[in-house]
């Protein structure tokens, strides 16, 4: 595993679920509701950065504003926000998987250098204790170091075993900012859209069936 991640997922598993670390995390203006896919409750972040979400049948969707790493002339500057919501599965569904992709720019004007990372983190009954976890996989690789601008995108992916219906879900996300003299760095996130998928799990009774079918099979052709 690279530095980078182990740093990231060590992160994570820190900020992962201590909201008594932060002061006064800040709610979602409706931090609870349903979908025809899914619940949600106690939707919020440790400094608002990411705003409210667009609720969906498959996901949330957050158009962040003033989510900002940005330094001048010999400055740094280091913007960090912990999103954090419990997803419930409808009864007799399960959750199959949970995704992120984050979208943002970036400019780097003279010398200097701009980094985004973060992790998505879930616990929940069923699920190891310390949760699991996956490291952002930002594209391009970050830290950025020469002057250039463009747009980033980073993604995480969550993958449940079979009979999760409900686990909480942590967003650890950083972007930094360092300038060189007489220069500037810039790095924003966007957006964040969370896929999530619930499936129906198959009845056990159906694969049992398969496997008698198979061995008649096998003693007829026997």
């Amino acid at each position: 595993m690279q530095p980078k991640m182990t740093l990231a997922l060590a992160a994570c598993a820190a900020l992962g679920l201590s909201g008594a670390a932060f002061a006064s995390p800040v709610p979602w203006s409706q931090p609870d509701g349903s979908t025809a896919n899914f619940d949600y409750s106690g939707g919020q972040s440790d400094n608002g950065l990411f705003g409210d979400p667009i609720v969906t049948d498959e996901g949330l969707i957050f158009t962040p504003v003033g989510f900002i790493a940005s330094a001048t002339d010999g400055g740094a500057q280091v913007t960090s926000d912990r999103l954090q919501v419990t997803i419930t599965a409808p009864d007799g569904q399960d959750i199959d998987q949970i995704s992120v992709t984050e979208l943002g720019d970036y400019a780097i004007l003279g010398s200097g250098s701009v980094f985004a990372s973060g992790a998505l983190f879930a616990v929940g009954e069923g699920l190891p204790l310390a949760g699991i976890a996956d490291a952002l996989d930002v594209d391009p690789a970050m830290p950025i170091l020469v002057e250039s601008s463009g747009l980033y995108e980073g993604t995480a992916t969550l993958e449940f075993p079979e009979g999760i219906t409900e686990v909480t879900l942590v967003f650890n996300n950083i972007l930094q900012a360092e300038a060189g003299p007489n220069s500037s760095a810039l790095i924003q996130k966007k957006t964040a859209g969370f896929d999530i998928d619930i499936v129906i799990p198959e009845p056990a009774s159906v694969g049992l069936l398969g496997v008698a079918g198979l061995g008649l099979l096998r003693r007829r052709n026997g």
